[in-house]
């Protein structure tokens, strides 16, 4: 979801993240995306920067995650957000 709201591609996200190994990465990009194969911590955050969110975002639910940005927002007094 990150991923196709930016516009990016398997490949780009795969060299962004630093899987360049093998011939084809955005494979690797692929499995992921649909459960095929688990990552670690580091790796998630690792994509979790090259997509510019959270790690926490990639792992809940989109709607889990919503709730968390908006709690830490009212955390910091910034009320009107809208989930």
């Amino acid at each position: 979801m990150y991923r196709e709201k930016l516009g990016m591609t398997q490949r780009e996200l795969s060299i962004k993240a630093g899987y360049v190994n093998g011939t084809n990465p955005a494979s690797t990009i692929y499995k992921i995306e649909n459960g095929q194969i688990e990552v670690t911590q580091t790796k998630v955050a690792e994509i979790a920067e090259a997509l510019g969110v959270e790690p926490y975002q990639l792992i809940l639910s989109p709607q889990v995650s919503r709730l968390v940005a908006y709690a830490q927002m009212v955390e910091k007094g910034d009320s009107n957000v809208d989930i």
